[in-house]
């Protein structure tokens, strides 16, 4: 019997290509021009941000390194030497971009489904605490889900997919593994871990990637999920 359900937070409750897009394009403009597409940058940028995270939360990079060298090694991989400036000017441009941010269609509803028929809800994201923090406000998420409830890997020193993150939110919901339901679109860090863990798993496939490797309820949209708790 499910009791609780849990979400990811970027890509999953919010679009952050669209962020980086935004991000991507004026630094095009007015900084620096790499001419390759948003497409290809992006795929970089990502993984060396990955990459940078994981030397900050096992304590290799202080914040602020890890969010100035993801940036200046991704432009380094294609043949541009940033100035620390430059990465200020890209973090200051995702801060103003992320602060644009909404919820993707559905997940509203969805909440208020989910309130409705007594499910305890939470939040499980990897990021900086106040970071992520952020974007939660700014997504109004405390209207559906208690802040107690967000959890969030710089704060527990614990990051997806170590399986310890899942044990420790699981014994602060005080709820058995076979009771939660997690909602992410990694489908290592998400979904994976969260099998792997016990808990249930629901693929966010937004970018149609193949998921054979877990098997687990696919959705391309929150709507696939309107009455689907019972």
């Amino acid at each position: 019997m499910i009791k609780a359900i849990g979400f990811d937070l970027d890509d999953t409750l919010y679009d952050r290509y669209l962020v980086y897009e935004n991000v991507y394009h004026v630094m095009e403009e007015t900084v620096v021009h790499t001419q390759v597409p948003f497409e290809e940058f992006n795929a970089v940028y990502q993984q060396k941000s990955s990459d940078e995270y994981e030397l900050f939360i096992n304590g290799e990079k202080t914040k602020e390194d890890y969010q100035y060298d993801r940036v200046i090694n991704t432009y380094q991989h294609f043949g541009q030497d940033l100035t620390e400036n430059d990465a200020i000017i890209f973090n200051a441009l995702y801060e103003y971009y992320r602060s644009k941010i909404v919820l993707r269609p559905g997940v509203t509803k969805l909440f208020k489904e989910l309130n409705d028929k007594g499910y305890l809800l939470f939040i499980l994201t990897n990021g900086t605490g106040v970071g992520q923090y952020n974007k939660l406000k700014q997504l109004g998420v405390e209207q559906y889900i208690d802040s107690k409830y967000w959890f969030i890997s710089e704060e527990i020193g614990l990051s997806k997919p170590d399986l310890e993150i899942f044990q420790h939110v699981q014994d602060k919901l005080e709820i058995q593994e076979n009771n939660i339901v997690f909602i992410g679109d990694h489908l290592v860090n998400d979904c994976l871990a969260a099998q792997t863990h016990g808990w249930q798993s629901i693929y966010f496939n937004f970018d149609n990637i193949d998921n054979s490797l877990v098997d687990c309820l696919e959705i391309k949209g929150f709507a696939e999920l309107f009455g689907h708790f019972k």
